[in-house]
This record gives structure tokens, C-alpha cells and sequence, in this order.
């Protein structure tokens, strides 16, 4: 009996320790992409879209907000996109202008112009990706309305969107949602 209870023990542990260590990287990761990003690039008129190669927390936050009136849930969307992009620095970010990882719909609506060799969807500019999981949430009867980034990840979890657990999404979106609510 000890035996098992000293097996789960150390289970937990180890799983806590692997949880902490992943916040952490994706923390660095974060502050890193913010830091190279200050000073290199400005906005020279809020009419022109931000370059992806020097895409900022806070640009990203601005596109959302565009589309998705409540603060709250574009700052929710807006870590979404941090935490499927690598904090803006994943392939499919920057080549296919996708921020959430989205494959390419078999079956509905879709502003996707193409797909790439591996599936993803490729969208012409970022303004479309952020429109295209709007359609998402609507295909599947999603009010766009989250008060925290736990039951976003809950809510889309129920439509397999991602195939983590749902402890370490969760946990991973709430730290791009907390330092990107000190960066703006």
C-alpha cells in the first residue's frame, strides 16, 4: 500500500515538475520574442498590417480586438495565438500567415486561400486567420465570448481542437494571457 502511494506521489511530482518547466520555457520564450521585438518595429499608421517577422503581443492583440469587441476575449484569442504560434515564431506562422495552427477545413466555410504540404491552412494575411477561427467557433455554435483562458481551453477541447491534455493547454494559455496583460 505504501508502495503505491509512493509511486503516485512521485508521479505527481515528476508531473509537476514537467508542468513547471514547460511554463517556464514558454515564459522565456515569451519575454525573449518581446525583447527582440522592441525597437525594431513601429507602426508606422494603424492602417497597415503588422509584419509577422516582427510580430509584438500587442499587434496581434490590436488585429483581434478589430473583430472581437470584448477586451477580455481578444486577449484570450490573442494567447491562443501565442501559445500555437511559439509566441509568433512557428513556420506556420510566419510563412503560411497562420496563428492558431488551424488545418485546412474538409467541410465548412473557410477564408483559407490553400493548404500546405503538411495540411495547414494558409490564409493571405493574418486579418483572415483570426476571421477564419471566428467561423470555427460559429460552425460549431460557440458564443465568442470567454472570461478566462481555462474555459476557452475547456470549450475547445470539446471540439478536439487540440490534442494536449488539457491541464498543460490550459495551463500554457494562462501564461501567455498573464504576460501579455503586463505587456499592453
Amino acid at each position: 500500500m505504501e508502495e503505491t502511494q509512493s509511486k503516485k506521489y512521485y508521479t505527481g511530482l515528476i508531473m509537476s515538475v514537467v508542468l513547471f518547466l514547460i511554463s517556464v520555457t514558454l515564459f522565456v520564450i515569451f519575454l525573449y520574442r518581446m525583447r527582440r521585438g522592441k525597437g525594431q518595429y513601429q507602426t508606422p499608421d494603424n492602417e497597415k498590417m503588422p509584419d509577422v517577422n516582427y510580430m509584438t503581443p500587442g499587434d496581434f492583440y490590436d488585429l483581434v480586438h478589430k473583430q472581437v469587441e470584448d477586451e477580455v476575449t481578444a486577449r484570450i484569442i490573442t494567447s491562443h495565438a501565442m501559445h500555437e504560434s511559439g509566441v509568433f515564431s512557428s513556420r506556420v506562422f510566419i510563412e503560411d500567415n497562420n496563428a492558431f495552427g488551424m488545418h485546412f477545413p474538409e467541410k465548412r466555410e473557410t477564408t483559407a486561400i490553400a493548404k500546405d504540404d503538411k495540411g495547414f491552412a494558409v490564409y493571405e494575411n493574418l486579418d483572415d486567420s483570426i476571421e477564419d477561427l471566428l467561423i470555427w467557433f460559429k460552425s460549431h455554435d460557440i458564443p465568442v465570448e470567454f472570461k478566462t483562458p481555462a474555459s476557452y481551453a475547456a470549450k475547445i477541447r470539446e471540439y478536439d481542437y487540440y490534442t494536449d491534455s488539457y491541464a498543460a493547454y490550459a495551463a500554457a494559455m494562462k501564461i501567455h494571457f498573464e504576460a501579455l496583460n503586463k505587456a499592453i
